[in-house]
């Protein structure tokens, strides 16, 4: 193993670590460290987890930790993202427990592609595509003020939840 400011010290038990080599090119180490499963959440497609055992008030918990200021894709007018969140934020206080209720999920509602976010919609969920307010939820569409979003549209491929998308840097 190569000589690394790190030591075993470093880490709870349980964990490991590995310096890992020089990439062509790159000039850096970095440290690969291996988490023991009883120390990690699960990283799911559905609904967050909340404390509270609340899916909707997990949802709501982790769109509101967004910067309404600061856009999490690169191609999303900061503007528009405020208004996408404030409208999916309402979302969840309105409709979120009915949708919930009728199995709609995090990517489904708040999905975006995983490497590109906004910019590929046939991968976002219903409240990621437009800048309206939703007005009701229905066992497979979300509506609108003048248009819906369907979530059984033959062939969907859900994007993973925004959160999960900024979380990665985007």
């Amino acid at each position: 193993m190569a000589s690394s400011p790190w030591s075993e010290a470093t880490f709870p038990a349980g964990y490991q670590y590995a310096v890992t080599p020089e990439r062509e090119g790159c000039g850096s180490r970095g440290i690969a460290l291996t988490v023991p499963d009883s120390y990690c959440l699960p990283m799911t497609a559905g609904p967050v987890p909340s404390s509270s055992s609340d899916p909707v008030a997990g949802w709501r918990s982790a769109i509101e930790n967004l910067s309404e200021h600061a856009s999490p894709c690169r191609y999303l007018a900061p503007a528009k993202w405020a208004t996408m969140r404030a409208n999916a934020l309402a979302f969840c206080d309105q409709h979120g427990a009915e949708a919930y209720r009728l199995g709609w999920t995090a990517p489904q509602l708040f999905g975006v592609h995983p490497n590109h976010g906004t910019l590929r919609v046939d991968y976002c969920g219903a409240l990621m595509v437009g800048g309206t307010p939703a007005r009701g939820v229905e066992a497979n569409r979300v509506l609108f003020e003048q248009t819906a979003a369907y979530r059984d549209r033959q062939g969907q491929e859900w994007g993973v939840p925004i959160w999960e998308f900024a979380a990665r840097g985007g």
